[in-house]
Parts: C-alpha cells; structure tokens; sequence
C-alpha cells in the first residue's frame, strides 16, 4: 500500500525536476486568451495583440476607401470565394464578384471619418470591427444619411483579411461631443 501512494509522489517529482510542464488546454486559459503551439510550447495571444495587429489592418483598408484607392482597398479583403459583402440593397459572395462589380467603378474620395470604431477580439485568429461614417448622402425627405458597419476579420497567411462586411444607411442622428478622426 505505501508503494502506491509513493509511486505518483515519486513520478511527480520527476517530472517536475526534468522541467516538464503539463499541456494547458484552451478550456483553462483565461477568457479571451488563446493559445496555439509552437516547438513544442503554448504561446498565449492577448486580447491586446489582437486588437493592435486589427487596428492596424483596419487603419490601412478604411485609408485606402477614404482615398478612393481600389487596388489598395481591395488588398484589405481576403482573397477567398465566401467572402460575404453586403451593403445597403446590394449583395456580393466571393472576392471576385466583388472585384469584378467594382472594376470600372472608381471610388468616391472621402472626408467623412470613420467614428465610434470599436474592435473585439474573438479568438487569435479573429475580430470583428464596428463603426459609423457620416455620408454626404439624403434620404428621400432630405435627411442626412450615415452608414453603420461591421467587419470581420481573420488572420490568414497574407496577414488580417476582411472576411464579411455589413454596412447599411441609416437617418444621422444629431451626436453628442466632436467628431474624431480615426
């Protein structure tokens, strides 16, 4: 019997003392923490990375609308057939019915900022982006129009691609405070 109950004691202090750490499953981390391996070791990615390495990527692709850069802007977008794009009335599935609905189109220059821009964090791999943009667009009593959007990120092997993109015109509402420009 005392064999028994020294045999895990014994084996645990071996496996301490040769440095062997038991494997952390994805279950234990953290709320909003992921890990994926590496050489044999668990990296955890923070919130905080994600929302950077996003940042960054949505600065570049909002950029390049504002400037009415198609080529650039279109490097925003994951080069994929489920890419998913709808905007107001209109629908587009895949990259290249996107690319080939905008070919001859040109983009609109912009001073509108994006605002009220808020990234969330899903996993290492995904994020998804939300914000508002004024337009100088009317409805049909005059009212000023704005859109809201929604983009999700993933990471893929050509770095933070926008997989799915939703924005629709809604009346502007009078905001409270300044606007800023993101």
């Amino acid at each position: 019997m005392k064999r028994l109950i020294l045999l895990p004691m014994v084996l645990g202090f071996i496996t301490v003392s040769m440095g062997v750490q038991p494997k952390q499953d994805k279950q234990t981390l953290p709320r909003g923490e992921a890990s994926s391996e590496k050489e044999g070791m668990p990296r955890i990615v923070y919130p905080q990375t994600v929302r950077e390495e996003v940042q960054r990527a949505f600065d570049e692709w909002k950029e390049a609308y504002a400037d009415g850069d198609k080529e650039k802007f279109l490097l925003g977008f994951a080069q994929i057939p489920d890419l998913t794009i709808r905007i107001s009335a209109g629908e587009w599935i895949g990259f290249n019915s996107y690319r080939d609905a905008l070919a001859g189109v040109e983009i609109p220059k912009t001073e509108f900022p994006f605002r009220e821009v808020r990234i969330v964090p899903i996993d290492e791999f995904s994020a998804m982006v939300t914000y508002a943009r004024s337009s100088d667009a009317k409805d049909e009593n005059g009212k000023p129009l704005a859109f809201r959007g929604t983009l999700v990120y993933a990471k893929t092997y050509s770095g933070w691609k926008v997989i799915a993109w939703h924005a629709h015109a809604l009346v502007e509402s009078p905001r409270r405070g300044s606007e800023s420009r993101e």
